[in-house]
């Protein structure tokens, strides 16, 4: 492990070692054949579908010993060189369609409790987990019985609790209105019941989304915990960054300003319409009977999505 290395990097290496290349524990290093480590690295990827990332440091951590061994005279040479680590996959989804965003909306409603609801309306609303994992009580600022402020002042990462955000362009306040604004505010509300049950002040640095039992806390891992259930309900893998994904591409082809996504989203315009939209089936539908010169149909975003975006070049960006 290099001095030099951050702590989640040493501890990603350290885990491959421990969790994947133990498979190897009861082979002498001679024994271990081109062949048997393809295989290896073949499972990996397609049986427990690992990433081809996540695979290229498993190979450059069995490389790194097995070049010490050469270095050392132990082995002659690396005969695992040149393995290859190819992942032929299907197209990945990168957002959820309007009726998969009704259906996950739906049981969201009906299924989580306070604090889940809470979670998943930031989710929904285009922020990182880590920023919503970070909210606190002093980011939110009621403006009225109905429209609440949401600032973004923290991240909360998998090794840290008091990360920095991720650009300068993080730092923002978003609205909410109507049943999601209520949604965070009875967020608050059960946070300070939890502070109380375990006699901890409830003050404007404390953090909403946190461990009923415990009073710690979620870890960033919390927010896929969410989206797992709503997978189960609604048949499709969804994860945190999909509906932040899906926040744009129906903000996009809803008519929103990219500039106005992007200072919602926390990033630069070019950023955001490079990474967050894509096509939706429906706008596939539209530029099919355009150019068949047939009239398009009106457009279709959900209630969640009428609410979301209305937003426009001015900072006051509202959601509902």
């Amino acid at each position: 492990m290099s001095p030099t290395w951050a702590k989640s990097t040493n501890e990603t290496f350290s885990n491959i070692v421990k969790n994947h290349l133990s498979f190897f524990d009861d082979f002498r290093l001679a024994e271990i054949s081109k062949t048997s480590y393809q295989d290896f690295i073949n499972e990996k990827l397609h049986k427990e579908d690992y990433s081809v990332e996540f695979v290229k440091n498993i190979n450059k951590s069995m490389a790194s010993i097995i070049n010490y061994a050469v270095e050392d005279e132990i082995l002659a040479r690396n005969k695992l060189k040149g393995v290859k680590i190819v992942k032929v996959e299907a197209k990945k989804k990168k957002h959820l369609e309007v009726v998969e965003l009704n259906k996950a909306d739906q049981y969201a409603k009906e299924n989580f409790d306070t604090l889940k609801l809470a979670l998943y309306v930031l989710l929904r609303a285009g922020w990182r987990r880590g920023e919503a994992l970070g909210l606190k009580k002093t980011s939110i600022r009621i403006v009225n019985e109905n429209t609440i402020d949401v600032e973004v002042l923290n991240n909360r990462t998998r090794f840290s609790d008091e990360a920095e955000l991720k650009s300068k362009s993080s730092r923002r306040v978003n609205k909410l209105q109507g049943e999601y604004a209520k949604a965070v505010l009875d967020a608050i509300d059960e946070a300070e019941r939890i502070h109380k049950n375990h006699n901890k002040s409830f003050n404007s640095e404390s953090r909403i989304f946190v461990n009923k039992s415990t009073c710690e806390t979620h870890n960033v891992n919390y927010a896929r915990y969410i989206t797992s259930k709503i997978s189960k309900a609604i048949s499709v893998k969804v994860t945190p960054h999909m509906l932040r994904q899906s926040f744009a591409t129906h903000s996009t082809a809803d008519g929103q300003s990219t500039t106005a996504i992007a200072d919602w989203l926390g990033h630069s315009p070019e950023v955001s319409q490079k990474a967050y939209t894509h096509t939706t089936r429906e706008q596939k539908s539209n530029i099919i009977e355009f150019a068949n010169a047939q009239q398009s149909p009106p457009k279709s975003p959900t209630d969640f999505d009428r609410q979301q975006s209305k937003i426009d070049d001015n900072p006051s960006k509202v959601a509902e």
